[in-house]
């Protein structure tokens, strides 16, 4: 099974640096988002925030949420008032509440590294935060 590998390219496709997985099967690069110069990069059992080619965040994902079968995630909102965009952490496969992959959104703080919110799947087999969407405009306006 593949590590996974990240490459940061400049404007005119140089390659600026790379990030490679750690063992088999960790798959990084799994779900990404990226917005002005800041990237959100999932493996199967980690997020990773990147920012000028180096590694500024990292968070083990708990077993109980990622279940082995991984994660996405996207750039939020700023929720905690540092003017930064959160991450948001979909683990669709996490069971709640007895409810097998009934799955859940953690919105990840973008300096203290802590949960500040939680949305929880309601149904057996929701796999809520399966797919998540930052908003990824970077420093442009969001369309109108």
């Amino acid at each position: 099974e593949q590590a996974g590998v990240v490459l940061v390219f400049d404007a005119k496709g140089q390659v600026l640096t790379r990030f490679a997985g750690r063992r088999p099967g960790e798959q990084l690069g799994r779900s990404m988002d990226v917005r002005g110069d800041e990237a959100a990069v999932a493996s199967s059992d980690r997020v990773l925030r990147l920012r000028d080619r180096k590694i500024v965040f990292e968070m083990k994902i708990p077993q109980h949420l990622a279940a082995g079968r991984g994660v996405t995630v996207a750039f939020a909102d700023d929720r905690d008032g540092d003017q930064r965009p959160e991450i948001a952490l979909g683990t669709p496969f996490a069971n709640v509440n007895g409810m097998p992959e009934a799955g859940e959104i953690n919105v990840i703080g973008s300096r203290s590294g802590t949960v500040i919110e939680t949305h929880r799947g309601f149904a057996d087999g929701q796999h809520l935060g399966r797919r998540l969407f930052g908003r990824g405009h970077g420093d442009r306006a969001p369309p109108q």
